[in-house]
């Protein structure tokens, strides 16, 4: 039945073109024909660092945060924007759309981080993220991913902005 939906919700995952990505696990994507090496970290916090500064989650709801790290191990300037067009699914059926995504232009063998944020009850499991770009569905299971509540100072200390 899942396999199922994902079809009839993905019209390009009939034609191989869903692409599912391995939370924390290196991968290369290639974006404007540029090999870029990225990893994705998620958890789930009450409070986010954004650029206007720190924003506390709205009372009964709390923010789940996916850390993207990039490193261009192409020839050319890059920019790249994931999860523009995002929603999360959550074990009760709720869809919430993203509150950022993240974008960052990249030199050949620079790294950036940046971040997509969503804001979800308290009370839900995030079941699963997708995202389109014009040619291909990506999807993160986060079914068995084991995401743990960060505060802010702890968010994800693991995925340096450094290599």
């Amino acid at each position: 039945m899942y396999d199922e939906t994902v079809r009839r919700a993905y019209p390009n995952a009939a034609r191989g073109m869903l692409h599912r990505i391995p939370l924390g696990d290196l991968f290369t994507l290639a974006v404007e024909d540029q090999p870029i090496e990225l990893q994705i970290c998620a958890c789930l916090t009450k409070a986010h660092y954004f650029d206007y500064g720190l924003r506390n989650a709205d009372e009964h709801y709390r923010f789940l945060v996916f850390k993207v790290r990039g490193h261009n191990l192409g020839r050319r300037l890059v920019t790249v924007e994931l999860m523009d067009r995002s929603e999360v699914l959550v074990d009760k059926g709720y869809v919430y759309e993203r509150v950022t995504h993240p974008s960052f232009a990249l030199r050949p063998e620079e790294f950036a981080v940046d971040y997509a944020v969503f804001e979800i009850l308290s009370t839900v499991k995030p079941i699963e993220v997708t995202w389109r770009d014009l040619r291909r569905d990506f999807l993160i299971d986060l079914r068995a991913a084991d995401l743990e509540e960060f505060y802010v100072g702890g968010l994800m200390g693991a995925l340096e902005t450094d290599h």
